[in-house]
């Protein structure tokens, strides 16, 4: 896959980096919260000047939490229907300009930023997530640093397992995006490779 990156101007390489770390935040996860506060504390060690920001499933709690900037994995929703013709027609109608707005949103806030972390937090298997959940969030936001010219890196990325050809396809594609990427074990390392 062929990326034509939007290249940052010399006034924002100047500045200090602006990174944005990308993870299953906010949800009341022990394991996702230390991720993140190690990430932070690291950062902020190595990086004290860099402008911090945290993309996640509830931005609010995350930003209260960790006194941290935080804008939502995926903006919108489309309001919930019993009805199978109407949950149908809602998704036409509303959700091909709620995914267009979405892709703008996260181009948007890609081009503000230098650098993007996805910060582990178990979000390479299909553990509750469903391929056009996560799955493709984490696609379209892999895909908009390329294209806008941020760099890319997954960190401590536990993988699998996958059994969604979709999810595989989708995780194959983001994982491939990244020049940098760590794994929590050697297992997790092979496995993603061979989806």
């Amino acid at each position: 896959m062929r990326i034509r990156k939007i290249g940052k101007s010399a006034k924002e390489k100047a500045r200090e980096p602006a990174i944005a770390l990308l993870g299953n935040f906010g949800i009341v996860n022990l394991g996702n919260d230390a991720t993140l506060t190690a990430l932070l504390f690291n950062l902020k060690a190595g990086l004290p000047g860099a402008s911090l920001t945290c993309i996640c499933p509830v931005p609010q709690t995350t930003a209260s939490a960790f006194n941290i900037a935080a804008v939502p994995i995926r903006s919108g929703r489309i309001p919930p229907s019993t009805n199978s013709v109407m949950r149908w027609l809602r998704r036409l109608a509303m959700g091909i300009p709620l995914e267009v707005s979405r892709w703008r949103s996260t181009m948007q806030t890609m081009r503000n930023h230098d650098v993007l972390i996805m910060a582990g937090t178990g979000m390479l298997s299909d553990l509750g997530i469903k391929p056009f959940g996560l799955h493709y969030d984490i696609f379209r936001w892999s895909l908009a640093a390329r294209v806008s010219g941020c760099k890319l890196l997954y960190t401590s990325v536990g993988v699998g397992p996958l059994s969604s050809t979709i999810s595989q396809t989708l995780e194959k594609w983001s994982l491939s995006l990244a020049p940098f990427r760590t794994y929590r074990a050697t297992y997790a390392k092979s496995y993603s490779f061979s989806i």
